[in-house]
């Protein structure tokens, strides 16, 4: 990746997540907390899992380390309880 994409690609993070907190207290005027929740893990869950089966059929790993077909069912399941305890949890409270 050239070093411009980089700098590009940063200025397009730091734009979205600056203006999340604005989206999000404009949403929360019309949708209740808990379904804007959802809404965004949903929609973030939909994105991650489509990046992963694209890179999958390319034969590439999504980084380095173990792929998530490779991880044992208690790491797994750690994974999922900090997913649904951790972050979830946290947004719906922020929120």
């Amino acid at each position: 990746m050239s070093r411009n994409a980089a700098i590009g690609l940063l200025i397009c993070a730091n734009m979205l997540w600056g203006s999340s907190y604005v989206v999000t207290k404009v949403a929360l005027a019309e949708i209740p907390p808990p379904l804007l929740a959802a809404l965004r893990f949903s929609l973030a869950t939909a994105l991650i899992g489509a990046i992963m089966l694209w890179q999958r059929r390319r034969g590439r790993q999504a980084g380095p380390g173990l792929s998530l077909a490779q991880m044992n069912r208690n790491d797994a399941a750690r994974l999922i309880g900090l997913g649904l305890c951790g972050i979830s949890l946290s947004y719906l409270l922020s929120y």
